[in-house]
């Protein structure tokens, strides 16, 4: 048989993309929650990532929306979703932002806040009550999904949650310390702007991301508008089809030339 140049990138190409897709290394992946219809400009990013042998699940969670609502509504109170093991405890940082408060004319200026926000966020492994919020705007969700995300990171604190602190309290917490953005500011309330992490301690170590495949939301406001999530590809899948695009490409010019 000759092996043509055009057969060598061919099969080149091909290798390549079965290599790429014979186990996918998911121990680091990016959700990317964008609003559409009434829940336009409601839009956040959480990245998730492995520690400690996959006993320890990191989270970045950025507060990314454009609305221009001055209130509440904007605030980014949970992210949710369905890990096949329990959150055991964990811990809440600032991750370098800072929590902010209104100055009195619609700007968002340091309160002094300093430490970790243990005391005032909590987590949960039977979900936050948003399965009963049929008024709340859905975007790339809805309540069948809802209910079934029921592991959590939100600023609530009231007794039937897990603070990071593990003090328990009969107060709902409200939404303060919740993720806002840089529109414009409101209420006396402090808030965390724009940026959190979180350390996950887990029950039963993960070897792989998986459980995302099965969805994830954003909460904005105390159960205002819910925004399913969407995994961006690997860079190392992206490039893969890069190559295989490219080989296609260049085998296309060979022959027409």
């Amino acid at each position: 048989m000759n092996f043509t140049p055009k057969l060598l990138l061919i099969g080149l190409a091909l290798s390549v993309g079965l290599m790429t897709f014979k186990a996918p290394a998911a121990d680091a992946s990016v959700v990317i929650y964008n609003g559409h219809g009434a829940a336009a400009g409601f839009s956040a990013r959480a990245d998730f990532q492995l520690l400690n042998g996959g006993s320890l699940l990191h989270i970045d969670l950025v507060n990314t929306s454009t609305n221009p609502m001055p209130g509440w509504e904007q605030v980014l109170n949970s992210v949710n979703f369905k890990l096949p093991t329990a959150i055991i405890g964990g811990n809440a940082d600032l991750a370098g932002s800072e929590v902010c408060v209104d100055d009195g004319a619609g700007n968002w200026t340091s309160s002094g806040f300093s430490g970790n926000l243990n005391s005032q966020y909590s987590f949960s492994n039977i979900g936050v009550n948003n399965h009963k919020s049929d008024s709340a705007i859905m975007s790339n969700v809805d309540l069948d999904l809802v209910a079934e995300l029921k592991n959590s990171v939100t600023s609530l604190t009231h007794f039937k949650l897990n603070r990071f602190d593990g003090a328990k309290e009969r107060s709902r917490g409200g939404i303060d310390f919740g993720l806002v953005n840089g529109n414009q500011a409101f209420g006396q309330a402090e808030f965390v702007q724009s940026r959190l992490s979180f350390d996950l301690q887990l029950a039963a170590p993960l070897a792989n991301l998986d459980f995302l495949s099965r969805g994830s939301y954003a909460e904005f406001g105390n159960s205002y508008a819910f925004v399913g999530g969407t995994m961006v590809p690997e860079p190392g899948s992206m490039m893969v089809w890069g190559v295989i695009l490219g080989g296609c490409l260049m085998t296309r010019r060979r022959t027409a030339a």
